[in-house]
């Protein structure tokens, strides 16, 4: 009861707060926008609850001013969020138990073009690849370029991720600098600590098939990733000390990646976050002999621990003390640093930076912001921003939250950016709006909602600051003792 009613009065606060920001848009910025909108709420509308993602819900409210000439039905798609009461966390006692048995079904059986050309190769249970090196065991899963299967490496008798990506050219060249990307990983520097909490390339070559040639890519058998370990703890579920470790692990992965090899991921997100097992071998010829026939696909799950607070795993490193180590996968969005690039076409929507959205050279640190946003789902079990893709005004609704959060936007990075032509007089009267009356509602309190510590909340801030240039870098966050994901206490 205490959640709920701390909830009611946050929702009841912001209301009001909506109310007055509305009233003053409605009364300062008449005449000046080229769009009026007919259907845009009153000053005495309410807020109204929505589901605004498959992974939460809770009451969600509407921002107080329509950016892009949006309409109220398009921005009701993707309000601003708000939390939902917290389920209550998993203490370092309890055990974790992942499902049983190991594999389990995937969403499909496949990708939808395996007899198409330029497609993904069809391949069986049982296929053979490399000099008949790699035999086929059983399908992992499959993405939007390739298709990715458990194998046998026969000639060192142990197991592997196998990765067939699509023949099509653009696939093609996109997994060659993929692979580029993955020997600098490799090679760059071994003793560096972020070195271990890198998905390592350990082999590849190129296939003939009926669709054309495909590039294979051979890895380390890993589990699965962080998406699938936070649903089965009840989004949420996973102890904050947990986290911390987690958080720091990616930390080390990401100042490895930046510092020495001179690369962005651009893709931080759960799902590239995968568990190591340990004795993966064991584990995995243990499920095979019982499911020998079994054609379901799956990623490979973590098995059952005995506590989080267990001690007993392999040691990499000095920093390799938790119940759970990570490594960073899926290097084929990510770039050479020192490209500058310009497009907007990276980073999933939830783990976008703003100067990505708004069109603006972007850097590694836009890698930051999604480990912010990371962290704030794996806490909370929800989405930080989340907007429809769906809609044509999705990069308006995604910058009035960011605004609502972490603003003010500013506004030269505003005028300069290549996707902001038109509305940035828009962001502009945004901030000034959220300055005046709505300034009460931020990250702080979202989070001293779910009764975070604030130590949290100042390292989150310091990781989702809108001008890259004012935020953090992975190693500044490791090196700082005072901060909840810095220097060991």
């Amino acid at each position: 009861m205490n959640h709920l009613s701390k909830h009611f009065r946050l929702v009841s606060r912001f209301t009001t707060l909506q109310t007055r920001c509305f009233a003053m848009s409605s009364h300062s910025s008449s005449g000046q926008r080229k769009s009026a909108n007919p259907k845009s709420p009153s000053s005495s509308s309410k807020s109204t609850t929505t589901s605004s993602s498959s992974s939460s819900t809770g009451p969600a409210f509407f921002p107080p001013i329509i950016l892009g000439g949006a309409t109220r039905e398009q921005i009701e798609a993707c309000p601003f969020y708000a939390p939902s009461p917290p389920e209550p966390h998993s203490t370092l006692d309890q055990p974790y138990s992942p499902p049983d048995p190991i594999w389990y079904n995937s969403r499909r059986d496949g990708p939808p073009d395996l007899n198409v050309p330029g497609g993904n190769h069809s391949v069986n249970i049982g296929d053979q690849f490399h000099d008949n090196r790699y035999k086929v065991v059983r399908k992992l899963g499959w993405g939007s370029f390739s298709t990715v299967w458990l194998a046998h490496d026969q000639q060192l008798d142990r197991h592997v991720a196998l990765k067939i990506v699509k023949s099509a050219k653009d696939f093609t060249e996109t997994a060659e600098l993929e692979i580029k990307l993955h020997q600098r990983v490799s090679s760059a520097n071994p003793d560096h600590l972020g070195y271990h909490h890198m998905a390592i390339l350990l082999d590849h070559f190129t296939h003939e098939g009926p669709n054309g040639t495909h590039v294979c890519m051979v890895f380390e058998a890993l589990g699965e990733n962080l998406a699938g370990l936070n649903s089965r703890l009840g989004n949420g579920g996973i102890p904050q000390s947990v986290i911390r470790d987690v958080g720091r692990q990616v930390l080390l992965g990401l100042d490895y990646l930046h510092r020495e090899c001179g690369i962005t991921h651009t893709g931080i997100k759960p799902e590239n976050i995968l568990i190591c097992i340990e004795d993966i071998e064991k584990l995995i010829r243990s499920e095979l002999e019982k499911q020998h026939n079994t054609k379901t696909s799956a990623p490979i799950c973590t098995p059952q621990l005995q506590s989080f607070s267990a001690s007993s795993r392999t040691n990499h490193s000095k920093e390799d003390h938790s119940p759970i180590m990570v490594k960073i996968a899926d290097l084929g969005d990510a770039a050479w640093s020192l490209s500058h690039r310009l497009t907007n076409r990276i980073q999933t929507r939830q783990y976008r930076s703003p100067d990505v959205i708004v069109g603006v050279p972007w850097n590694q640190r836009i890698d930051m912001w999604s480990v912010g946003c990371l962290f704030f789902e794996l806490l909370t079990g929800n989405y930080l921003f989340h907007s429809p893709e769906d809609s044509d005004h999705v990069d308006q609704i995604h910058l009035m939250q960011i605004i609502d959060l972490v603003g003010p936007f500013p506004l030269e990075m505003a005028l300069s950016g290549r996707y902001t032509h038109g509305i940035a007089h828009e962001i502009a009267s945004y901030n000034y709006k959220q300055a005046m009356s709505c300034q009460e509602w931020n990250l702080e309190i979202m989070m001293s909602f779910y009764g975070f510590d604030k130590s949290i909340i100042q390292c989150l801030y310091r990781m989702l600051q809108i001008d890259p240039s004012k935020r953090c870098e992975a190693k500044e966050i490791l090196d700082d003792k005072k901060c909840w994901l810095g220097a060991e206490k």
